[in-house]
C-alpha cells in the first residue's frame, strides 16, 4: 500500500479521472479506472506525468493559470516534452481527427 499527501484533487465523471494534486510542488498524480480483457477484474491505471503532458493536465483541470502555462510551456527544454504537449491539446481540440 502506498500513502499520498495530496492538497487538491478533482474528478471529471465524463471522463472517468480522478486528478491529484500537491500544490506544494505543482505535481500531479491521474487515477483511471479500467478492466482486464476479459472486463471481469477492475483496476486502477495510475500515471504520474511529468514535463508537457504535466503541464497539459495541470491546465486542463485549471491549477494554473493560462498565462502561468504559457510560461511553462516556454521553459519545456526537449523537443519531444513540446511535441508531447502539442499532440495533447491536438487531441483535446480537435477529436475528429
Amino acid at each position: 500500500m502506498e500513502i499520498y499527501d495530496v492538497t487538491s484533487a478533482v474528478i471529471k465523471r465524463d471522463e472517468a479521472i480522478l486528478a491529484l494534486f500537491d500544490n506544494r510542488y505543482n505535481s500531479v498524480m491521474i487515477v483511471r479506472p479500467a478492466c482486464d480483457e476479459e472486463g471481469k477484474t477492475p483496476y486502477l491505471i495510475i500515471l504520474e506525468p511529468d514535463g508537457g503532458e504535466r503541464l497539459y493536465w495541470l491546465e486542463k483541470f485549471g491549477m494554473i493559470t493560462e498565462e502561468e502555462f504559457q510560461e511553462e510551456a516556454k521553459k519545456l527544454s526537449s523537443q519531444n516534452e513540446r511535441q508531447k504537449l502539442y499532440e495533447l491539446l491536438d487531441a483535446e481540440l480537435n477529436p475528429k481527427r
